[in-house]
């Protein structure tokens, strides 16, 4: 894949993706190789296979002994049929991948887990065995459905299974691996983790394992908004949440140009990191800022599509293209949601279509935007204030 394939998200001709799996892996691929993990920072941790029941592993999700992220339940993407199998599976013995855990120290000195991988996985159990606490099966309400060997099964909840049966699935080992001595200052190794385990088929995005780490009112608050389709959701040609977390992650990246955006250094894991810790630590002080910006982001597409004629021409770095790209929207939501309504005139929109036209036909402009992106962050942004402020000025 070209540099310039690294920062757009492909599109068909109805404007939306066609291929979120290849857009993720590549986004996480991009973040991890910023990390420069070295051998020296694995020192001290060490990983142990533990064989949990079943019913063990769902009471330590009862107990909130492991964190399952609820504020994400969109991320809950198996359905019912899928649910079924992977209980018939554990009933029957069958062999089904490893849940990966971390282990650390809650506020109360209490060992917790935090989920690496084998989400859906753990989603399915606790929803099966407590429906009504845990309401994860959307279709049958937690009954079981199409199991083609345990069929005497079909049809039944936990609770209507008879004692032998729900004895045997109990005692049923579940294969899991724990890490130990994950501390603070190495919580890019769990990234590394997460992103090796995840680079098959179906991979998810480093942002649900960012949710997990770095939880507060907002990453709850990215959690509300996203939960329902966003104007900026439609830009990047979603007709609805994103599975992959894409869409949140992108959104977390204009909250922190906002708010941390002379802190950017050359790595965007680490900006979005920080951008999470930060809000979710002054959340009491900023969050009614928060909630102003986010609406003046949703002013600054509104204005973005009468400039550009439509939203499908947001963001793209020229007016015949069909291809989205994020290292332009981001730019773009950062000075228009802080221009002023007077200014956007017909002359003055004109004139700034036809200076960014220009721009991106020189060369050393468009790289900015299509190769690199992440190093570039600050020059961009730089470049395009120059545009901006040739363009709209008061008659």
């Amino acid at each position: 894949m070209s540099e310039y394939q690294k920062n757009v998200i492909f599109m068909n001709s109805q404007n939306t993706l066609f291929d979120v799996n290849e857009f993720t892996q590549q986004n996480n691929k991009e973040q991890i190789e910023e990390m420069k993990l070295k051998p020296e920072d694995l020192k001290g941790i060490f990983s142990m296979s533990v064989n949990w029941t079943f019913e063990g592993l769902c009471n330590l999700i009862d107990n909130g002994s492991i964190e399952l992220s609820p504020a994400f339940q969109r991320r809950n993407v198996w359905g019912d049929e899928r649910k079924s199998q992977l209980i018939e599976s554990i009933y029957l013995g069958l062999p089904i991948p490893p849940i990966i855990l971390a282990e650390f120290a809650g506020d109360d000195n209490e060992k917790r887990y935090m989920v690496i991988d084998g989400k859906q996985r753990l989603l399915t159990m606790i929803g099966f065995f407590k429906p009504e606490k845990y309401p994860y099966w959307k279709e049958t309400k937690g009954k079981l459905k199409k199991l083609e060997i345990a069929d005497k099964l079909n049809g039944l909840s936990y609770e209507k299974m008879d004692v032998i049966a729900k004895r045997i699935l109990n005692n049923s080992v579940v294969p899991t691996w724990t890490m130990h001595n994950i501390k603070q200052e190495n919580m890019d190794i769990l990234y590394h983790i997460f992103y090796r385990v995840n680079a098959g088929a179906e991979p998810l995005n480093l942002q649900e394992l960012r949710q997990a780490l770095h939880q507060g009112n907002f990453s709850n608050y990215l959690a509300e908004v996203t939960k329902e389709l966003q104007p900026f959701q439609e830009v990047m040609g979603y007709d609805k949440p994103d599975e992959r977390m894409n869409d949140t992650e992108y959104l977390v990246r204009i909250f922190g140009n906002k708010f941390l955006h002379e802190k950017y250094k050359n790595s965007l894991s680490s900006f979005l990191d920080e951008t999470i810790k930060y809000l979710n630590k002054n959340w009491n002080t900023l969050e009614k800022e928060i909630k102003e910006y986010y609406d003046k982001i949703n002013k600054a597409i509104d204005y973005l599509e009468k400039t550009f004629e439509g939203k499908k021409n947001i963001a793209r770095i020229s007016a015949e293209s069909t291809q989205f790209n994020k290292a332009v929207f981001e730019v773009e939501l950062f000075y228009f949601a802080e221009l002023d309504n007077a200014l956007l005139t017909p002359k003055n929109t004109n004139e700034f279509k036809e200076n960014l036209k220009q721009a991106f036909s020189e060369r050393m402009f468009s790289e900015l935007f299509t190769r690199g992106t992440n190093g570039n962050h600050n020059q961009r942004f730089s470049e395009f204030k120059k545009i901006i402020n040739s363009s709209f000025k008061a008659d």
